[in-house]
């Protein structure tokens, strides 16, 4: 459902205002599935999302009485959902719906994966099944770097380290076979930063008439290169063609003035 409005070409945001509430016994809403409609709801583009407890709603008095509910399991895993959300850039996120980043990504259903363009930042949750171990595996070259990968679990909100991983080929994590309430749903929390080149070495000038080439030898990890040009050192001239961006290893820079360095 959410995916069918993300995917419209009048999208505005999707806010989810109401879905299975806790304790609502006659339509069997457990707690993994309140869990299950939340974290789909923000890995399939929601901007924004309400949780419901059958009893604080109505205020009701019953045997279960409205304040204790207020403290009920799902109101404490609905704010480790809210803590998960505030410390990632989840307005960024974009859900992925043909295993960009993570293959498989729909089976089982609700198994929900979203990314950042930027490749520093991956999230996914697979729905409790029960218990023992479920997997995913991760397109790790979509990372602009090194990936540090993290357990969250959303009965808890505690993180557990897995590693750090290189971003090229493919990886299956996983998950520790239950979480704190005894089910098998977790957040697979994946964040990368890119690596900043070192500077490049050799670099030699070869002088010709009213100009220079500049040749050197290529950095690890660098795509690209920024020439200035200056007759003192900081202090770099600002001219049309200055600075320049290339992607090659050497440069020509002409329009000089003979006899100046």
């Amino acid at each position: 459902l959410y995916l069918s409005q993300y995917n419209r070409s009048d999208f505005g945001p999707i806010f989810n205002l109401e879905a299975g509430y806790e304790n609502n016994t006659s339509l069997g809403v457990s707690l993994a599935d309140v869990r299950n409609e939340h974290y789909a709801f923000l890995l399939n583009g929601a901007t924004g999302d309400v949780y419901g407890n059958e009893d604080v709603w109505p205020f009701a008095t019953s045997w279960r009485d409205w304040q204790a509910a207020r403290n009920s399991p799902g109101a404490h895993q609905m704010t480790y959902f809210a803590n998960l959300v505030k410390s990632i850039a989840w307005s960024k996120l974009v859900p992925d719906q043909t295993g960009t980043v993570f293959t498989g990504i729909g089976s089982p259903t609700d198994y929900s994966g979203a990314y950042t363009t930027d490749g520093t930042l991956a999230v996914a949750y697979k729905p409790s099944t029960g218990s023992g171990a479920q997997s995913f595996t991760v397109n790790m070259g979509k990372f602009v770097g090194s990936v540090t990968a993290q357990w969250y679990d959303p009965t808890s909100g505690a993180y557990s380290p897995i590693g750090t991983f290189a971003n090229s080929g493919t990886h299956t994590f996983n998950t520790p076979s239950s979480n704190s309430a005894g089910a098998n749903d977790f957040v697979l929390v994946l964040r990368s930063s890119a690596t900043v080149p070192a500077a490049p070495t050799g670099l030699t000038a070869t002088a010709a008439n009213t100009a220079v080439t500049l040749t050197w030898t290529a950095s690890a990890g660098a795509v690209s290169y920024n020439i200035y040009r200056s007759t003192a050192s900081g202090s770099e001239i600002k001219i049309a063609t200055n600075p320049a961006t290339i992607t090659t290893t050497s440069y020509t820079d002409t329009g000089l003035t003979n006899g100046i360095k």
